[in-house]
């Protein structure tokens, strides 16, 4: 991994690591097969290995538009809706500087409802980056943080990484398949929206 992208990933995470459990970092650490895979369109996504119920997730893929076209569309937070399905309703109730509150209402297929989260979201602009954390809500947990990089003159290196449990009636290792399985439209839609398409690999 280029030095570059592990310091930028160490900066991000660094607020992360109190919640995360010891041997966290191994979530961050993408092999050279994996860069390869990146480079050829792949989504990669990390789980993380731990004895929490709950872990957390982290995915990475390129987007083929430049950070200054991305990261907008990652921090238009009240139109995530028309982005990503899952989202009935996002809006930014507060702003305070570089920190927001939000609130996202949240679909699950039937009969398993609606659920809402308000969190604090904490804007670094000048990194392209956000974290994120829940105050308030239906979820038991919603934290996690998201940063886009130059990839060359034209795209982008999307790094995104939470930990959620929606409080479902579904034992954990289904909450942790669900993340594994839907993290990855972070990235992918917003490749729709920019006109590239991509593939998407677990480990």
């Amino acid at each position: 991994m280029p030095m570059r992208l592990a310091l930028s990933l160490v900066l991000l995470f660094a607020p992360l690591q109190a919640w995360a459990a010891p041997n966290a970092d191994a979530i961050y650490r993408i092999t050279s097969d994996e860069e390869r895979r990146i480079q050829k369109g792949e989504i990669i996504v990390h789980v993380e290995d731990n004895d929490e119920p709950i872990k957390r997730t982290l995915v990475t893929g390129l987007v083929d538009a430049p950070p200054e076209v991305v990261y907008p569309i990652y921090t238009d937070f009240e139109s995530y809706p028309e982005l990503f399905k899952s989202a009935r309703s996002s809006e930014v109730l507060k702003r305070d500087g570089n920190v927001l509150t939000c609130k996202v209402v949240m679909d699950f297929p039937w009969p398993l409802g609606s659920r809402w989260v308000s969190n604090y979201t904490y804007m670094d602009p000048e990194n392209t980056s956000f974290t994120f954390k829940k105050f308030e809500g239906s979820v038991r947990l919603y934290e996690g943080a998201l940063k886009v990089l130059p990839e060359g003159n034209s795209r982008s290196r999307v790094i995104y990484t939470a930990k959620v449990d929606p409080a479902l009636p579904v034992p954990a290792w289904l909450v942790n398949m669900i993340s594994a399985t839907y993290f990855p439209m972070a990235i992918q839609r917003v490749r729709d929206k920019v006109g590239k398409p991509g593939t998407t690999s677990k480990k």
